[in-house]
């Protein structure tokens, strides 16, 4: 089976001002391989950061490539009872983190991102993570590498 992979902004922000970044040969991979879905929380978020019209017509350029997936009605659903879930385990995240959550829930998307809420949301609901965080260890900080979290 072919996995299908969203990346959050924390993801592609790293992907395009980090010349270092470990995951950039891994996401040049699955664009090439055409496995990468965008919404528009993501990139919305993205868009709005470009830091020119110039920089804003290549990003949408790049997320126009990728495949698209709409929010309706039986998504919100979703998030709403998602929400409701967590908050009763008096557990409250980003509304934007909770929408690409259940998203890629919905969708059995993995979800490559760097953002602690999504810990959160995978406790409860099928949320498949690859991720890659920086840890602090006592006055080492050191990286943390895991492959999908099922």
């Amino acid at each position: 089976m072919n996995e299908e992979y969203m990346l959050d902004s924390s993801v592609w922000i790293r992907y395009f001002r980090d010349k270092n970044y470990e995951l950039t040969p891994v996401i040049k991979e699955l664009v090439e391989r055409d496995v990468v879905y965008m919404n528009g929380i993501i990139q919305t978020e993205l868009l709005k950061g470009a830091k020119s019209e110039k920089n804003y017509r290549t990003l949408k350029n790049i997320f126009d490539g990728l495949h698209f997936l709409e929010i309706d009605r039986e998504l919100f659903d979703s998030i709403s009872e998602a929400a409701f879930i967590l908050r009763r385990k008096g557990i409250t995240v980003p509304l934007s983190d909770l929408i690409i959550a259940i998203q890629c829930v919905e969708n059995n998307l993995i979800l490559m991102q760097e953002d602690k809420h999504f810990k959160f949301i995978k406790e409860y609901f099928n949320l498949k993570l690859h991720h890659i965080m920086a840890v602090n260890i006592g006055e080492e900080e050191t990286l943390q590498d895991s492959e999908t979290d099922a």
